[in-house]
């Protein structure tokens, strides 16, 4: 069946494709860190670390008196504090282009179990004899994949609905296509991205299939 690849996640593939996006968001944060450590005000609190690679001096250079139990003297506690401070500064500076990409990767990869969770519902429920709609597939089948279809990984197929209607289903991307003039039963899974968004299988007699538009 080809409703069956919905239950494998590819998630190396989309994995993948969700790089290149990270590396841009990476380059702008370090380019963002390069701008700010140009900032006449940073420079100050900045100029001892001027690469990544010498962050290691934050925790090496604290000065003795700071690591001492024994009661430091008010200039002394002044200086600590400084030193906390530019420690902490520097840290925030460097680790800053971090965090985007990270939040990405993790925001994609989540989205896209969701996404193959609600394909699967959808397909297992018309395995079950839930109505679907009968299109039947265009000629040419495939058409090419918008951003959403691209980023989680699914391929493209152009069908016709009874009221001579096309619409954009999706399969999975390891999934054998239909050829045109095959009959598919076609799920909607709602809104995605700004578009209605469907998933379709091969037409089997145990799926319960309409001959209605969608409108």
């Amino acid at each position: 069946m080809l409703s069956a690849s919905f239950n494998r996640v590819p998630r190396l593939k989309c994995f993948l494709r969700l790089l290149p996006f990270a590396g841009v968001l990476l380059y702008i944060g370090v380019a963002t860190v390069g701008v700010v450590t140009k900032v006449p005000f940073f420079q100050g609190k900045i100029r001892e670390v001027s690469h990544l690679k010498r962050v290691q001096r934050l925790m090496t250079e604290k000065p003795e008196f700071c690591q001492s139990d024994l009661p430091a003297q008010s200039f002394q506690a002044e200086q600590c504090q400084a030193y906390n401070e530019w420690v902490l500064f520097n840290l925030l500076i460097y680790t800053l282009p971090f965090p985007a990409p990270i939040l990405w990767l993790a925001w994609g990869m989540a989205r896209l179990r969701k996404e193959y969770e609600l394909f699967q519902v959808v397909v297992n429920s018309g395995q079950s004899g839930s109505v679907a709609w009968g299109a039947r597939v265009t000629r040419p089948a495939r058409v090419q994949n918008d951003f959403y279809s691209w980023l989680f990984c699914l391929r493209s197929v152009s069908v016709e609905l009874a009221d001579k209607k096309q619409i954009v289903v999706s399969f999975p991307s390891d999934a054998v296509l239909p050829t045109s003039g095959q009959t598919v039963a076609v799920y909607a899974v709602g809104k995605r991205f700004g578009s209605e968004r469907y998933v379709a299988q091969l037409y089997t007699p145990h799926v319960a299939v309409v001959a209605g538009s969608k409108t």
